[in-house]
């Protein structure tokens, strides 16, 4: 929808911060609560245990975070000099806990000509992928969705096993 109102994403502009962002391209499309801006609502904690610290999601940017009617939290990050994405987050049960990457807290990526993706998707992120396989998203990479790793990915291995956490899911 919001493309219709304001052109194919080749036309919008990834250099806004999160809060302009949201605000221009997304935030009349969800149904929400309401919206906050706040610089780190709650400690985010990696697949493998250890605090994140260094993804835009963990540190102090000008995110912008919309609690949804559905209870989730939706952020929009700012990453300094990213021109190419925007790095989405989703907390399906907000501000409870655990509050942990590939748990309960999932990242995806606005890219062009793509749209929505997991994170790290092509030109989605960092550490990228270009296909989506379970030996891709589950290696000994900083990001993967395995329990040594960050678990960045497990967004693309959920998306890859039909929407479903499968058994073999790292913390199954």
């Amino acid at each position: 929808m919001s493309e219709l109102d304001n052109g194919g994403l080749e036309n919008w502009d990834f250099s806004l911060s999160g809060t302009d962002f949201y605000l221009k391209y997304l935030q009349k499309y969800f149904i929400k609560n309401k919206d906050l801006q706040a610089k780190q609502l709650y400690t985010i904690e990696n697949l493998n245990g250890t605090k994140c610290t260094s993804e835009a999601w963990c540190v102090d940017n000008d995110n912008y975070y919309t609690y949804l009617a559905n209870g989730s939290i939706m952020g929009v990050m700012t990453s300094k000099n990213q021109t190419l994405y925007k790095a989405i987050t989703i907390d399906i049960n907000g501000f409870k806990r655990p509050n942990k990457l590939g748990r309960d807290f999932f990242v995806f990526a606005i890219i062009q000509p793509n749209g929505l993706v997991p994170y790290g998707y092509k030109t989605g992120g960092v550490n990228n992928y270009s296909k989506f396989d379970k030996a891709t998203l589950t290696n000994n990479s900083d990001y993967s969705c395995n329990k040594q790793s960050k678990g960045i990915w497990c967004s693309a291995l959920i998306m890859l096993d039909n929407w479903e956490i499968t058994p073999d899911y790292p913390w199954q």
